[in-house]
């Protein structure tokens, strides 16, 4: 009886010492397969990048070499303007190219900025307050194209991050949303906020929104859904909060407008 119950209780412990065995290789299996999954990930997202760099070091190249003719052509066409008279058809034609110019210029500018942004220059500010001045810029266009500004800002104390920086991320967003409701009008809310020690500046429109099969480029360069458009205006915000050790989030529904959401760490004086 005894022998019996002694055979008996170690049978019983090795099926527990097997339960414990097999559950371990089950978490072991589930580790490996997180593992490798996010060294595939990071894999993705280096090679990402490595192409990204490659492409805008090709691209300031060539957009340094058209800078100069494109000035030097600006510089005649503004010249054959002047001298032709107000009833002259060339004028008209003259102007198109001046204006054709331009936006070719803005788009060498815009890939510039892309391929050689510099290290942000982090000091202290309110971010709140500058929002403030920034708004100042844009007050006529929303004006112009009947975009109605709502804003509320939360209790986000003074932290460390690059203004100018933050406020080309906060222009070329906002630039976006004004393009989105240019025809038809609508609401521009920004929003501030502090939660977990970060900061978060929301920008919410009203427009037509984003198409789902879109949304998975709108960050990577050169893509663009504007007539005109650069398509680096979101992929160089994205940059800059990298930069920050900061993230953007955009929500959005067809129809019903995108949320798009600038996240910044309290970073605090040491």
């Amino acid at each position: 009886m005894i022998r019996f119950a002694a055979q008996a209780g170690l049978a019983i412990e090795n099926a527990q010492l097997y339960q414990r065995i097999e559950h371990f290789n089950e978490e072991l299996e589930s580790e490996i397969e997180r593992a490798t999954e996010e060294l595939r990930q990071t894999e993705k997202e280096l090679a990402h990048r490595e192409k990204l760099a490659a492409l805008g070091e090709m691209a300031a190249s060539v957009a340094h070499e058209m800078r100069n003719p494109m000035t030097a052509l600006r510089g005649f066409a503004q010249r054959m303007y002047r001298r032709l008279p107000e009833t002259d058809p060339n004028r008209k034609y003259t102007e198109i190219i001046i204006e054709e110019v331009d936006r070719l210029t803005r788009l060498i500018r815009d890939v510039l900025d892309y391929a050689r942004l510099p290290e942000p220059e982090m000091q202290l500010n309110n971010l709140n307050e500058l929002i403030l001045e920034w708004l100042d810029l844009i007050e006529e266009d929303l004006g112009r194209h009947n975009i109605n500004l709502q804003t509320s800002y939360g209790e986000v104390p003074p932290f460390i991050f690059d203004a100018e920086q933050i406020k080309q991320v906060f222009l070329n967003i906002v630039s976006n949303a004004t393009h989105a409701m240019q025809n038809n009008g609508g609401t521009l809310k920004i929003t501030t906020r502090a939660e977990n020690d970060q900061a978060e500046l929301i920008i919410v429109d009203s427009g037509p929104g984003i198409w789902p099969e879109i949304m998975k480029d709108i960050f990577n360069p050169f893509f663009t859904t504007k007539s005109g458009g650069t398509g680096l205006g979101l992929s160089i915000a994205h940059r800059i909060l990298e930069d920050h050790n900061g993230d953007i989030k955009v929500q959005s529904q067809v129809g019903q407008g995108a949320t798009f959401t600038i996240i910044l760490p309290l970073k605090q004086p040491e």
